[in-house]
């Protein structure tokens, strides 16, 4: 049963159902997990479909302690506060990447990351497909693909 189709992002799994989802960064070694991320139904969407909007933040709930202790250092790096993140699905692998910067972040508070842009990795998607804040550009750069 999926929990996470377009517009139905504020349902989460019950504890024991099947899913989870894992973020994958760059310079991690450890597997950064989470119970669930919502806004990844529209985040989906929006990197397959040009006429879905781009979810404007996705909420990661209730991450697991090695991601907490990511999150962490994240919050207080002041020199690289936009990251590229790819969130899986691991009830179906379903995959995006985005280009975020943390939005909230702390004791009592929901863990919140601003998308800037959005990417499909499925096979036989493009690229970036959706950037609502910067150029195309930009993003490939900070996501170190070349120019063409």
């Amino acid at each position: 049963m999926s929990t996470d189709e377009p517009g139905d992002d504020q349902s989460e799994p019950r504890v024991g159902a099947t899913g989870g989802f894992v973020i994958e960064v760059d310079g991690s070694e450890v597997e950064l997990t989470c119970r669930h991320v919502r806004g990844f139904g529209d985040a989906v969407a929006a990197a397959t479909d040009p006429q879905a909007d781009v979810p404007q933040q996705l909420v990661l709930v209730a991450p697991s302690p090695d991601a907490a202790t990511w999150l962490s250092r994240w919050a207080e790096d002041t020199r690289c506060v936009r990251r590229s993140l790819t969130l899986r699905r691991l009830e179906d692998g379903e995959r995006v990447t985005a280009v975020a910067s943390l939005a909230s972040y702390g004791y009592g508070v929901e863990t919140s990351i601003l998308v800037e842009s959005i990417a499909s990795l499925q096979p036989g998607a493009p690229g970036i497909v959706r950037s609502g804040v910067h150029a195309k550009e930009a993003v490939d750069a900070v996501l170190g693909r070349p120019r063409p």
